[in-house]
């Protein structure tokens, strides 16, 4: 079983209930160790057997051998960390409340003096990866630690928060990125430079007013963001099928509401409203893919206008998922931190954002 195949297994089922006791043991073993995650499971029911490889953040590799048997569990590790990732940590956080949790994934490197606030894509997403993204690898490598939110819609973080979302998604968003610009206000008196990276879903949330009004935001970095919904049966550069194109719907409505909602009077207008005019006056680097059928630079008219602080990559010959973690975004991202001077050992002068009405 793959990482992914463990995740979403019916566990009511009669295969995923007999595996159930052995994944136990395994997961008990490295239940301590937030950076371990899974590669991969070997199990053997009959025999009563398990074998796991996990993969530390640090780049070790460990193997988890557990005997439902004997009860049995045999733990070995192989140490291939680098002097790049030696120092490396990640620990699960909560940026929110008991009653309204917001769980958060620091990812962290020794000496590291400035700060991202990561917005993954989704909703349905995790930062759960089982690999570290090169986005996230590259802010750890460039100086900075990594703050990656379980927001609405997450699944990570031992919590399905996707009917928070479903239920009334623009009020899910906007208490989020409250939660979110009040923890900017702490991470702004322990780092000299704070900023937020949102791709794909994430990028709605960027756009809710606590985190376009932040005045704690160094500079943002925007990848294929999310903020217009368009029907599935709409995409041009990578067409659906019409089953492909029901499953589409189904999961729009699943995640975001009925039909009622979206793209109706409820997320459809939230996003209105506040892409028009998301035009902050920090730095912006917004990057998209030629061929993306859900996130276009046209989406965002009045950053568009604002060349003096932003900055558009658009990538030809590549679509919304190839450009998340395509090697041209992370030399882009490289470019602009070294071209806006944004290096993490010097404290910028704070701009005060532009604060622009939203009703």
């Amino acid at each position: 079983k793959t990482a992914y195949e463990i995740k979403e297994c019916d566990w009511s089922s009669d295969v995923c209930t007999s595996d159930l006791p052995l994944l136990r043991q395994l997961w008990g073993v490295t239940s301590g160790e937030p950076d371990l995650v899974p590669l991969a499971v070997s199990l053997s029911f009959n025999a009563g057997r398990a074998i796991g490889l996990f993969r530390g953040l640090d780049q070790r590799l460990v193997i988890v051998a557990a005997d439902a048997n004997t009860g049995a569990v045999r733990k070995h590790e192989y140490g291939c960390a680098t002097a790049r990732t030696a120092h490396r940590s990640v620990a699960l956080e909560n940026w929110g409340s008991a009653r309204r949790p917001l769980p958060i994934w620091r990812y962290r490197s020794n000496g590291n003096r400035g700060a991202i606030v990561y917005l993954h894509g989704g909703p349905g997403g995790s930062a759960q990866f089982a690999r570290l993204p090169p986005s996230i690898d590259r802010y750890l490598s460039g100086g900075f630690d990594v703050y990656v939110v379980e927001y609405s819609g997450g699944t990570g973080g031992g919590l399905d928060l996707t009917r928070r979302l479903h239920e009334n998604p623009t009020t899910a968003l906007d208490a989020d990125a409250r939660q979110i610009a009040q923890a900017l206000k702490r991470l702004r008196g322990s780092y000299n430079l704070v900023g937020l990276h949102a791709e794909s879903f994430g990028g709605a949330l960027m756009l809710a007013e606590p985190l376009a009004r932040s005045r704690d935001l160094d500079f943002v970095i925007a990848v294929a963001p999310w903020a217009m919904y368009r029907p599935p049966e709409d995409r041009t550069f990578v067409p659906l099928s019409a089953a492909q194109a029901q499953y589409q719907r189904k999961t729009d409505a699943a995640f975001l509401g009925d039909g009622r909602s979206l793209p109706g009077r409820g997320l459809a207008e939230w996003l209105e409203r506040r892409r028009l005019r998301w035009a902050p006056d920090i730095p912006v680097l917004m990057i998209f893919a030629a061929g993306d059928d859900v996130s276009k630079p046209e989406d965002f008219p009045a950053f568009r206008q604002r060349t003096h602080l932003g900055e558009i990559v658009v990538l030809p010959n590549v679509t919304h998922d190839g450009s998340l973690e395509h090697p041209a975004s992370i030399s882009a991202v490289s470019a602009f931190l070294k071209a806006r001077q944004l290096a993490v050992d010097v404290r910028p002068p704070r701009l005060r954002p532009r604060l622009w009405p939203l009703h």
